[in-house]
Parts: C-alpha cells; structure tokens; sequence
C-alpha cells in the first residue's frame, strides 16, 4: 500500500509537471524503502515508462501537432539515455545518489532565475542547436538517474523551443516514452537477474499509482507561472534531501 501511495504522489506531481514523478521516486524507493539506487533507478524507468504511454495516448492530438521538433529531441534524448544507462550499472551506488542530488539542485535554481523571454531574442537556429545538445544530456539523466529526462526537457521545450509550461508538461511524455524505453532495455540487458529477484507486486503497485495520480494530476487548475516555480521549488526541495541524507550517512557510516 505504501508503493500504492508513492506511485499516485510521484505520478500525480509528475504529470502536472512534466517530469514523469522519477526525481520523487527515486529519493523515496531509495532512502525511505531501502531500495538499492541500481533498483531504484529501475523501477523509476518503468514507471515513468509508463506513465508515458499513458500521457501520449491522452495527449496525442497536441503531439501530433508538433510531432518533427519532438522526434528531433527524441533522437537525442536517446543517444545519451543509452550510453548513460550502461555507465549507471558499472557505477557505484553513492556516485549515482550524489550526482543526482546536485543535479537536480543545479536544474532547479536554473529554471528558478532563468527567463524564456530573454532567449526568444536569440537565432532560432542557435537555440535548435542548443536544444539538440542539452537533450543529450536529458537521455543521460534519464539512463543514469532514472528520472525520465523531464527535468531538462521541460525547460528545453520552454526557454529554447518557446512552448507555453502548460503544452511543455504534455509533450515532455513524448520524449521521455524514447528515452525511459531505451534505459529500460539496457538496464534489463544488464542486470536481469537482480531484476527478476524483486518481488512482481512493486511494479503493479506502483503502475497502478501511475494510472491514479495521472488523472488526479487532471484536475488540478495551475497558471504557466504557478507551474514554473513549483517545478523549480520541488527540484531544490528534493536534491537537499538526498544529498542531507546522503552526507549524513557517509558521515556516521
């Protein structure tokens, strides 16, 4: 019940957002339900892989709109999730939990000070060029960390491709369904014997709080602004956790 409870919360906020929820999941499965980070960071790729489906299926009108800048930064997207996603299983577990607590900091208060309206100045062809990169490194948080890539993709599809926040939480699910696929694939390749050890009942638990909190995300009213900062404040709030937790533990350790 407890998975139950943290699948609807981290699906529910990740879908508000645009984030998948693996950035709430992945300091929850870790630190509060002992989850090792390798099984951590897997069982966030299969619910943010689900989650995904989901999302495009409902949102696939607006997708199929904008579908040629999205295959794009999918291409991308998937270069990095598949090489981090290798490197993520050959690293140790405390690299991968301090990485991922400054990275999400470090995302956080750039979306918290930075202004999409200040880019719309810049050549269209710059920022194309600057979206394709930093999707690289959306894939390598994705494969690496376990958190779908939502965490840059959403500011990429606001500051670099101009989409309002509202459109950038629906169609980040489109690159993330590229991205949390392919780590997925490569997790599974390499670690399936781990895999098969964890108990079927954390997955179903925890897809099923995807398909809860996806639609209890739906009615919730939220302006462009209100999102922007409560996007930028859960990052920070989650990266201090881990990175507390994870300090305290090294040091009584």
């Amino acid at each position: 019940m407890i998975l139950l409870v943290v699948g609807i919360f981290s699906a529910f906020l990740g879908s508000l957002m645009g984030l998948g929820g693996g950035f709430i999941l992945i300091p929850i499965l870790n630190l509060a339900l002992g989850f090792s980070m390798k099984d951590a960071v897997f069982l966030s790729l299969s619910s943010v892989f689900f989650l995904s489906v989901l999302q495009n299926i409902t949102n696939r009108e607006i997708i199929r709109e904008n579908r040629a800048p999205l295959l794009r930064l999918s291409f991308f997207a998937v270069i990095g999730s598949a090489i981090a996603a290798w490197i993520g299983t050959r690293t140790p577990d405390a690299v991968i939990s301090i990485a991922f607590s400054l990275f999400v900091i470090g995302f956080g208060i750039f979306f918290w000070r930075s202004s999409s309206q200040a880019l719309a100045q810049v050549s269209s062809h710059i920022r194309k060029g600057t979206a394709d990169l930093l999707m690289i490194t959306a894939g390598i948080s994705s494969g690496f960390f376990g958190i779908g890539g939502g965490i840059i993709t959403v500011p990429v599809l606001h500051h670099f491709m101009l989409f309002p926040m509202k459109d950038c939480a629906r169609l980040s699910f489109f690159v993330q369904f590229f991205a949390t696929g392919v780590g997925l694939l490569v997790y599974y390749h390499t670690r399936k014997e781990v895999i098969y050890q964890i108990p079927p009942s954390t997955l179903i638990f925890l897809l099923s709080g995807a398909i809860i909190g996806m639609f209890l995300s739906r009615r919730i009213k939220t302006t462009n602004a209100g999102l922007k900062k409560l996007f930028a404040v859960l990052l920070i709030a989650i990266g201090l956790w881990k990175i507390l937790y994870s300090l305290q533990h090294f040091l009584y350790a």
